[in-house]
């Protein structure tokens, strides 16, 4: 009888291992580094916010010579600007661009430029090494997305502030997903850093399009 119930049970067990296994490589907790108002959107209010990092699928940006697909953007970020010997495409769709919040911080040093994109919204960041991002036929060492989720709780004051859990992906030049050495909560991090000088956590601030 033991032996029939060990069997029954071998592809339950089997199935949550395999989705430990998931979560474990792409779900890591993330802490919100603050919420801006959408009264005041120049207003940083802090928010002790945590949310688990989620999966996505990378989206269909771009042609095989790199140029954007219908709806898309790109704007293309040099070696000075990213990192040592780096060089980047930022990928954007057009839509979200036209639904986020833009408007322009005088306080501090001087104006400033703040975007709050929308929930929803996906942004694909291909690295570089060297210029390759000026060459169509480079091939980027990772390809990274960041996407914005509405917030799970439900507890939310939506209606106080910009809401959105930004999540990341990390893929190879043929969409397989790759684990960022240091973990996706490394990327937070960074990214984090952003909220302060655009508004979101999006370094590159686009204005082109406005």
């Amino acid at each position: 009888m033991r032996f029939v119930w060990i069997v029954l049970f071998l592809p339950f067990l089997t199935q949550c291992a395999s989705t430990e296994t998931r979560q474990s490589a792409s779900q890591e907790v993330l802490q919100a580094p603050g919420f801006r108002l959408l009264s005041t959107p120049q207003e940083v209010v802090p928010w002790r916010y945590h949310y688990l990092n989620r999966a996505f699928p990378p989206p269909p940006y771009r042609a095989p010579d790199g140029a954007p697909l219908a709806g898309w953007r790109l704007r293309i970020v040099p070696t000075r600007r990213f990192f040592t010997n780096r060089s980047a495409r930022v990928y954007y769709r057009l839509e979200e661009l036209n639904q986020s919040h833009f408007s322009l911080s005088t306080g501090g040093t001087g104006a400033k430029m703040i975007r709050i994109w929308p929930v929803g919204a996906i942004l694909v960041l291909e690295t570089f090494a060297g210029n390759g991002a000026l060459s169509s036929d480079a091939r980027p060492v990772s390809v990274d997305c960041m996407r914005k989720f509405e917030p799970g709780a439900q507890s939310f004051p939506r209606l106080l502030l910009f809401a959105g859990e930004w999540c990341y992906q990390r893929f190879d030049f043929k969409g397989r997903l790759i684990p960022p050495p240091e973990g996706v909560a490394a990327c937070h991090r960074c990214h984090s850093t952003a909220f302060h000088l655009t508004g979101d956590l999006v370094f590159t601030v686009i204005s082109e399009d406005r």
